[in-house]
């Protein structure tokens, strides 16, 4: 199990997702959402709080990119639905700032989120669908770091759901829902200081001639009074045997250079950061 920092989990989800926690119906949704906040003495918030909070996507989306750069740390997101069969590919990255004399201690929290409706023709059959979370979490308290994915499978009818928050999806919408049955799921987490890691998990679908069936996922990466998460490469998604399986919806718009120099000029300013404290 893990918590968001001690300011409170019903308010980080506020700030950092936004009103995309209810239900929309659409066939593929992307999400991603860069939010901080300081000062992080024991806890977050108090006197003087400062917030800061950008996002892109949602619903009917199929690919989204955002990344936050301020006093308090740098995030940045990729969520997309290019993998393979149209899968979730998601890329999150979060640095935070330590206590100094001329720096207040923050948190960052980076977070991508993405879904598509599939529908699957064919005998009945069990399919397996891997995922593979790589990256490194770092912190001198390891609770100050998280990197951590949620993938989920559900079946149901076209009139889909879609949520950014795993706890309201997995444990109010489904549950609410008498056509909504979870397949399976699994939770990925990269342990804090042990260096880039990769963590892998299988999810076992059963499939039934014309079921239609739907695959969430997401990534969080979060930093606390100095912690970083690098998930930026990444979480992947495949389906073990896809025959039969049709992706619903659009396919993902490859991300304009903009974009993408962005990104890289957001890694080489964390990294000169990096450098810098470590020659201080």
């Amino acid at each position: 199990m893990y918590r968001l920092p001690r300011f409170g989990a019903v308010l980080g989800t506020l700030f950092l997702l936004g009103s995309s926690t209810g239900a929309i119906a659409a066939a593929v949704n992307a999400e991603a959402s860069v939010g901080s906040i300081s000062p992080c003495p024991s806890f977050c918030g108090g006197f003087g709080t400062a917030f800061g909070n950008t996002s892109d996507g949602g619903a009917g989306v199929a690919s989204a990119s955002t990344s936050l750069h301020n006093v308090d740390g740098d995030g940045r997101v990729l969520a997309d639905l290019s993998g393979p069969a149209q899968l979730p590919v998601l890329h999150a990255e979060a640095q935070s700032h330590a206590a100094s004399a001329s720096q207040r201690s923050s948190n960052v929290q980076a977070v991508g989120t993405a879904m598509r409706q599939y529908l699957y023709n064919g005998p009945a059959t069990s399919v397996d669908l891997m995922a593979v979370l790589h990256g490194a979490a770092n912190a001198t308290h390891p609770s100050d770091a998280l990197l951590l994915a949620h993938v989920l499978a559900y079946a149901g009818p076209d009139l889909d759901v879609f949520s950014t928050s795993y706890g309201t999806l997995r444990f109010e919408i489904i549950p609410g829902l008498s056509d909504l049955t979870v397949l399976d799921e699994v939770t990925l987490t990269v342990p804090t200081n042990g260096g880039v890691q990769s963590v892998n998990g299988t999810l076992s679908l059963a499939l039934n001639d014309g079921d239609s069936f739907f695959v969430w996922a997401q990534l969080i990466t979060s930093g606390t009074r100095g912690g970083s998460a690098n998930g930026f490469d990444t979480l992947n998604l495949q389906f073990g045997d896809a025959t039969g399986i049709t992706p619903v919806g659009p396919a993902a718009v490859p991300l304009p250079n903009m974009v993408l120099l962005e990104a890289g000029a957001l890694l080489a300013l964390v990294l000169r950061r990096r450098r810098c404290a470590r020659t201080a």
